[in-house]
């Protein structure tokens, strides 16, 4: 089923599309200021969120007083109600209870000192310029909230367990921060976003500031012999190695596989052939969840990973993935051999910059990072991944199939963009208009009653597929362009649109996330 340029290709209908410019790539850290002190970047910082969540504070109330109903303005005194119809907002409003969300020592490019350090400063500029009714908890009120995500730490992508925990401790607001580092190796980016627990809605968010942070990089190997390194090591910690699926090394965690990632992981492959023992032979697989799987049982998204149902064999067949983050003089580069069973043996090393040919790009075009700056906020846990794992590599010509699910019944709305730029809904869609799903169970895009594939076709570059799940039906209230069409450009040049377009509806939880999706000849 092909119908260029067009990705998602229905084979009842032959439809031509029309494809909008796409979007000038945009240098990561371009919206970052100057460096500063770092008590002058957090002092902006605490301004920028405190400024959002004063402003959210007094308009909620304000909203909530004139939603009451005339019954009850009336049991009221004749004072209170002169007061509400002169807009007056000197009444007493309850206690928000706003948390400072940890950084993870596994998931952040600093020490753990520097983050904790970057969070308490924060932390008491925050409660230095609060509102009267608001509540900063303290560390220790958290202790028993990221003492269980710590231990289990599959946890911590799961909106909805997150949302529990987070009411249970009292928390209304949770205020969740990104460091990213710079390019040039000598500094981070940092900014933060506050999300009202119960809802996802974000009603703050900062620009990127940049500090100074001086990154280890005494250890730094050539690229040549980090790969060496790498193979002898795995081939070190895993007894048999009889198939290698390439699953992707990809920049930093934008979910794009560059063309260093690409030849990396070639070389990486075929290190680990040149050191296969006598009579051995590693086969290289394909790194895709065979039809029979899906077709017969689904995918269980928070049970089994679809790495791990790419494995063919009991034991000695591995997926393959990585991912390296640029740091200026040094590559930091993480490689990962998973097996079926859900054992991953990994390494890191530091690899100088100045090894790699120049030939070779390590920074991808576009990263989407505006389309996925809200993913995984929100009171409803919501996964998605493809036949070909999480941020799949396709090549031309081959089917993609997506699998979305929700931790509850939601109604769920998906969108893709093209590496063309243009953005159409696929989900629901007039093959399946209902947009319920049921919690629990993951959703095929295309399923068995969708009468369509999803072949993939020209052009090459990156996408991104990015699913909305609402606990309510939104249908009426959606922009009319997007309930209109389905498979068809929408007038939006971004999903960072769509996602800002579908953020205005009040009064329902919203969860948001999303796969980039490489395409390759």
């Amino acid at each position: 089923m092909k119908a260029a340029p067009v990705r998602v290709l229905i084979a009842a209908l032959a439809c031509a599309f029309l494809a909008t410019a796409a979007l000038a790539a945009e240098k990561e850290g371009e919206k970052a200021t100057p460096r500063k002190q770092r008590h002058e970047v957090v002092r902006i910082l605490a301004d920028q969120l405190l400024e959002s969540l004063n402003r959210d504070a007094r308009e909620t109330a304000l909203r909530e007083r004139r939603e009451k109903n005339w019954k009850e303005r009336l049991k009221e005194s004749a004072w209170e109600v002169r007061k509400w119809w002169k807009g007056d907002e000197a009444t007493a409003e309850p206690v928000r209870r706003i948390a400072l969300w940890p950084f993870w020592k596994d998931k952040s490019v600093v020490t753990e000192d520097f983050a904790q350090m970057l969070n308490d400063s924060l932390l008491a500029a925050l409660i230095q310029g609060k509102g009267a009714n608001d509540r900063y908890m303290a560390r220790d009120e958290l202790k028993v909230v990221t003492r269980e995500l710590d231990e289990f730490s599959s946890l911590r992508e799961a909106s909805e367990k997150i949302s529990n925990l987070m009411r249970q401790a009292g928390a209304d607001v949770l205020i969740i921060g990104e460091v990213k580092p710079d390019p040039a190796g000598k500094s981070v980016h940092v900014h933060y976003d506050a999300v009202k627990v119960a809802s996802g809605e974000v009603v703050a968010t900062t620009s990127w500031y940049t500090l100074r942070y001086d990154f280890d990089q005494t250890a730094a190997v050539g690229v040549n012999e980090a790969i060496e390194a790498g193979a002898r090591h795995f081939r070190k910690s895993l007894s048999t190695i009889r198939t290698v699926r390439p699953q992707g090394i990809r920049y930093r965690d934008s979910g794009v596989q560059t063309p260093f990632g690409k030849w990396l992981a070639g070389r990486v492959i075929a290190a680990l052939k040149q050191s296969a023992g006598r009579g051995e032979t590693i086969i290289i697989g394909d790194a895709v969840v065979p039809e029979s799987k899906f077709r017969k049982r689904g995918l269980k998204l928070s049970e089994r990973t679809a790495e791990s149902e790419m494995i063919a064999e009991a034991s000695g067949d591995y997926v393959l993935s990585g991912e390296y983050w640029d740091l200026g003089d040094t590559v930091d580069l993480r490689l990962k051999m998973s097996s079926g069973a859900g054992n991953d043996v990994s390494w890191q090393g530091n690899v100088r910059r100045e090894s790699i040919s120049g030939d070779l790009a390590l920074k991808p075009t576009k990263d989407y990072r505006d389309e996925r700056k809200n993913d995984n906020l929100g009171p409803i846990t919501l996964r998605i991944s493809s036949n070909r794992g999480r941020n799949p590599i396709y090549k031309i010509g081959q089917k993609m199939m997506l699998f979305v699910e929700a931790s509850q019944d939601s109604y769920l709305y998906c969108f893709y963009r093209q590496a063309d730029g243009s953005v159409m809904r696929i989900f629901p869609n007039r093959h399946h208009g209902d947009a319920r799903i049921a919690g629990g169970s993951p959703q095929k895009i295309p399923g068995q009653s969708m009468k369509f594939d999803w072949t993939i076709a020209e052009p090459v570059g990156t996408e991104i597929a990015k699913c909305h799940a609402f606990d309510r039906d939104v249908e009426r209230s959606l922009p009319r362009m997007i309930r209109k069409l389905d498979f068809e450009p929408l007038p939006y040049r971004s999903l960072a649109e769509v996602s800002a377009a579908l953020r205005q509806i009040r009064g329902v939880g919203i969860a948001e996330t999303s796969i980039v999706v490489n395409v390759e000849r």
